[in-house]
């Protein structure tokens, strides 16, 4: 049987000042190749397991395995080498992609901080896979569409050739004309590359058109976890059940 490409393990935090934990004692798997669902009420613990994840928050506690490698004690060489493998897409790509860069600028700089040789042809082969015409790199986000820009935050999240892309509410800043085509454009990747997604929504249709698994996370503890058709149908705890009702529905 193939090891899980991620295994988190009693995964902990407390803010300084909190009078609860945002992560009290979190266990999660991901498969090669899957996409796992993350859904949970505000404040459930989804934002701070994608920042630990990331290695910009420490947690108090807790394992992270990704790809065979101790995420959460690999240091120097081995912890550039591990960023490689794990990138993310936020919510607002206006608010993650540096203003001042050129588009050219924000896909080169990942390359060239990993020391990825050929770096224009991987940059024009990024764009083709987004489906973004090359005379866009000389611009900036600004004067980019929100869907131009998502799609340039996706190539840089890819330009590393990842193993993990964490997707953060991917969608829900987007026309809702645009954002079949971005969700389109992921399975797509996904399926020429073999990339794995931690997709964290609170779009429950979203999770069970797309997702292989869902995960529910309820005040930093992970509640509850199986395929979309089976957890939402059939949900078992009283977690699921409450996102499920406050999907809002017609007559």
């Amino acid at each position: 049987m193939t090891e899980p490409l991620l295994r988190i393990a009693g995964l902990c935090k407390t803010y300084p000042g909190a009078d609860h934990a945002a992560l009290a004692g979190a266990d999660l798997t991901l498969d090669r190749g899957d996409i796992l669902g993350l859904a949970g009420p505000s404040g459930s613990g989804k934002s701070t397991l994608a920042r630990i994840l990331l290695r910009l928050v420490a947690p108090d506690a807790g394992s992270i395995d990704l790809d065979g490698a101790d995420l959460l004690a690999a240091e120097g060489a081995e912890l550039r080498a591990l960023r490689q493998k794990v990138q993310m897409v936020f919510q607002d790509p206006l608010a993650a992609l540096n203003p001042r860069s050129t588009i050219a600028r924000l896909l080169d700089d990942p390359l060239r901080l990993h020391g990825i040789p050929n770096r224009a042809a991987r940059i024009a082969d990024l764009m083709a896979r987004t489906g973004l015409p090359a005379d866009l790199l000389a611009k900036r986000s600004h004067e980019l569409s929100g869907g131009q820009r998502q799609r340039v935050a996706i190539a840089r999240a890819l330009a590393c050739e990842p193993k993990l892309i964490v997707l953060d509410e991917p969608v829900s800043a987007l026309d809702v004309s645009v954002r079949a085509r971005i969700v389109n454009l992921l399975l797509d990747l996904r399926e020429r590359t073999g990339v794995s997604y931690l997709l964290i929504s609170h779009d429950l249709a979203l999770l069970n058109a797309v997702a292989t698994r869902v995960a529910i996370i309820d005040a930093g503890r992970i509640v509850e976890s199986g395929p979309p058709a089976t957890l939402f149908r059939h949900p078992a705890h009283d977690a699921t059940r409450r996102l499920l009702d406050a999907v809002p529905r017609l007559g």
